[in-house]
């Protein structure tokens, strides 16, 4: 059984920004410290955090001192790597593990697995040549998405095609081998929304106020708690959130961004 962490106990933050900064904002108020580590010595949660660690996010050394310094350890996103947190859990509790950092960083198992377990996801298809991605996009129809597989954030990684001469474009510059990457519907949306739903060692599960969120240049802009949709789309969100949550018994938190369509579904 995992024990009870009680302040003022070290919590250990893999990533610094913004999220990383309000873990470590939360974490103070209910008594506890907080040892970042972060490759940017500057980076926005080391104005608050009680030590930060120095260090790329692959540096065994570094890890190491994570370990020692924390008494429970935690991510802020997944664009962090799993090998490392995997070693991190043979001598720390890591909540969430390696196993959903390893699905929810690379997009084709993510959706992949999501389908299997019956969430509704974008019309998809995974692609590894420049004749694999044609016939994708001929496959799909445009407009579509082609996103890499990994490494994508804030919209990096990202090409939408609307035309046919817009995909030209992108076949005749694709060089091979081509890295994977994933080709998807393009959906006219009426908004975006996310639902944070947190599971516990016990299985209990709970979940925040569905949060509507606004993009500008890929970038988040605004997020509106509470949402002004419809009262049943927030229901069916909150259920497909606290869903997922459960089916890969997650312990810990984690967000699901989901689309809402022109039509109402997600």
């Amino acid at each position: 059984m995992t024990k009870q962490i009680h302040p003022p106990a070290a919590i250990g933050i893999i990533g610094g920004g913004q999220l990383g900064m309000m873990v470590v904002r939360e974490a103070q108020r209910m008594g506890y410290r907080s040892v970042v580590w972060d490759p940017d010595p500057d980076c926005p949660a080391s104005r608050l955090a009680d030590e930060t660690i120095t260090a790329s996010f692959g540096d065994r050394e570094a890890a190491g001192r994570l370990a020692s310094a924390a008494d429970v350890v935690t991510y802020e996103f997944e664009n962090v790597d799993p090998e490392i947190v995997e070693w991190l859990e043979e001598s720390k509790i890591v909540f969430p593990g390696s196993a959903i950092l390893r699905i929810a960083q690379h997009r084709r198992s993510e959706k992949d697995r999501l389908q299997k377990r019956g969430f509704p996801t974008v019309t998809f298809q995974a692609v590894e040549s420049r004749q694999e991605l044609r016939s994708a996009i001929e496959s799909i129809g445009l407009p579509v998405v082609v996103k890499s597989a990994t490494a994508g954030y804030d919209g990096k990684g990202q090409t939408v095609l609307r035309t046919q001469e817009e995909a030209e474009a992108l076949l005749g510059r694709t060089k091979e081998p081509l890295t994977e990457c994933v080709v998807e519907q393009f959906i006219d949306l009426e908004s975006e929304l996310s639902v944070v739903a947190v599971r516990g060692k016990d299985g209990a599960v709970t979940s925040f106020p569905v949060c509507e969120n606004v993009h500008r240049e890929n970038i988040l802009h605004t997020t509106t708690v509470p949402t002004h949709v419809a009262p049943a789309i927030q229901n069916k969100a909150i259920e497909i959130g606290r869903s997922i949550v459960e089916s890969f018994n997650i312990v810990g938190v984690l967000c699901t961004e989901m689309f809402v369509t022109k039509e109402g579904n997600l």
